[in-house]
C-alpha cells in the first residue's frame, strides 16, 4: 500500500531550490536546466533548422522545464515549486495548463503528468528581466562561462531521458 504524502502549505521558490532553466531560439544552441549542481543540455535536433519552431520562445522556454522535470522530479517529489519566469505567456500557460498551441500543449500535458505523478504542485510567476546567468550559458553552450559562474557544479551533465527525447520527436512543427 503506498501512503501519500500531503504537501504542506508554502511554496518554494526556484531561486531557493536552485532551479533555472533557459533556452536560446537559435538553430545552433539548445536549452539548459540547472538544480542544485546537477546540469542538462539539450541541442534542439537539426529537423528544426530553418522552421519557424525556433522562433517559438514561449514553446523553447517549456522544454527545459519539462527537461528537468524528467531528470529530477524524484528529488522534487512532494513539493509545491514557485517558478519565476520573465516570460509572461508562459506564466499564464503554467498556472492554466493549458494553451491555444497545440505544440505548447504537447510539452504541456507530459508536464502535468509527471507533475501529479510525482505529487509536485507548480505554479508560475512573472518578474521583470530575469537574471538566469547560469541556464543562460547552458542553453548557449558556453561551458567555461557556465563553469565559473557555478563553480561547485557537477563536472557532467545529466543524462537525457529516453523518454524526454521520445516526447520531442513527437513534437507538430508545424502549429
Amino acid at each position: 500500500m503506498e501512503i501519500l504524502y500531503i504537501i504542506g502549505l508554502t511554496w518554494t521558490d526556484n531561486d531557493i531550490l536552485q532551479l533555472y532553466t533557459d533556452s536560446a531560439g537559435n538553430a545552433e544552441l539548445g536549452c539548459g536546466s540547472y538544480f542544485n549542481g546537477k546540469w542538462a543540455q539539450f541541442k534542439w535536433p537539426d529537423s528544426w533548422v530553418g522552421l519557424h519552431i525556433l522562433q517559438d520562445i514561449t514553446f523553447l522556454e517549456l522544454i527545459p522545464i519539462l527537461l528537468a522535470l524528467c531528470i529530477w522530479a524524484p528529488l522534487l517529489k512532494n513539493s509545491k515549486i514557485l517558478f519565476r519566469t520573465d516570460n509572461i505567456a508562459l506564466v499564464d500557460i503554467l498556472n492554466k495548463r493549458t494553451s491555444k498551441s497545440k505544440r505548447v500543449m504537447s510539452i504541456i500535458r507530459p508536464f502535468v503528468l509527471r507533475s501529479m505523478n510525482y505529487n509536485i504542485q507548480f505554479k508560475a510567476k512573472h518578474i521583470v528581466g530575469a537574471k538566469n546567468n547560469i541556464a543562460d550559458a547552458l542553453s548557449r553552450f558556453q561551458l567555461e562561462k557556465f563553469k565559473r559562474l557555478a563553480p561547485l557544479a557537477e563536472d557532467t551533465p545529466e543524462i537525457i531521458p529516453q523518454e524526454f527525447i521520445d516526447l520531442i520527436s513527437k513534437v507538430k512543427l508545424t502549429d
